[in-house]
This record gives C-alpha cells, structure tokens and sequence, in this order.
C-alpha cells in the first residue's frame, strides 16, 4: 500500500504539487485540507490554488508533487 501524498510530503515540500488542471501544469498553493468520512473510510481532502489563479478542491492522492523544471 502506497504512502498518501500529505503523509510523504515534508512541511517545506507541501507548496510544491502540480495544478490538477491538466491543461495547466503550473504550481500550486495547498491553502486547506481537510478529513471527510466515507463508507470506505477517511478521505483527505485538499483546496490548491494554481499560480494561474485557478481553484480546485480534489482528493490530497489525485495530486501530482510539482518537479524543478
């Protein structure tokens, strides 16, 4: 089973994931997470803002880690 990406990221690192937009691509800004319960257990959450000012709330293990480029 693999590690969640919240869990995997350091506190310097949470900033760095990718825009879900694949059409973007740019950085984005975790500005909230958050736990919500399900059948199928707890689901982390998150609110990301992209540097392109694009808002998205996805699920924390549907997101990309951003890479230097």
């Amino acid at each position: 089973m693999s590690t969640p990406l919240l869990e995997r990221l350091t506190v310097l690192d949470v900033q760095a994931v990718l825009c879900p937009d694949p059409q973007c691509g740019r950085r984005a800004d975790i500005e909230d997470r958050w736990t919500w319960e399900s059948t199928d257990g707890p689901v982390d959450m998150v609110k990301v803002r992209c540097s392109a000012g694009c808002w998205y709330t996805v699920v924390a293990d549907d997101l990309s880690p951003a890479t230097d480029r």
